[in-house]
């Protein structure tokens, strides 16, 4: 018998929390890269983010990945302990800090790249209809988290 739309919907839906868990699990475990001292797949993603905007503000980050200042602070000073990345305060304004990665931090954006290019090649070699869909997916799920946010 086939399975209603509904069902292959519900398993789509499931299947994406499941994804959506082993992500969030993936980027909170500390991990040896070879890039310096461990650090988590989120540590190295955020030193990806700095050294392609240097001199990006915390405040930015968190307004740019849509969590809070507090995580994001949280996050900084992580960073800044292990060495990855260090805080300057603005010259125009003193309470503004810009962050800028270290060359430590510069091999740690190395390591989000190449996870984030061998991602891309495994899920995304293939038709631009396809990659059309994927986009869709991925901004209709955007936009359902956004409502749910406000709505439960």
């Amino acid at each position: 018998m086939a399975e209603s739309d509904a069902e292959v919907g519900r398993q789509i839906a499931m299947g994406l929390l499941r994804v959506v868990n082993k992500i969030n699990q993936g980027r909170r475990t500390p991990r040896s890269y070879g890039a310096g001292p461990p650090m988590t797949m989120l540590e190295a993603e955020m030193c990806f983010l700095i050294s392609h905007h240097s001199g990006v503000t915390g405040s930015e980050l968190s307004q740019q990945l849509g969590v809070t200042r507090s995580a994001m602070s949280q996050t900084i000073a992580k960073l800044k302990q292990k060495g990855f990345v260090v805080e300057v305060p603005d010259p125009s304004d003193s309470k503004r800090k810009k962050l800028f990665v270290t060359p430590l931090g510069r091999r740690a954006a190395d390591v989000a790249d190449d996870y984030a290019r061998a991602m891309a090649s495994e899920l995304f070699d293939t038709s631009r209809a396809e990659l059309d869909s994927y986009l869709r997916l991925v901004s209709k799920w955007e936009a359902f988290l956004d409502a749910a946010r406000d709505k439960w």
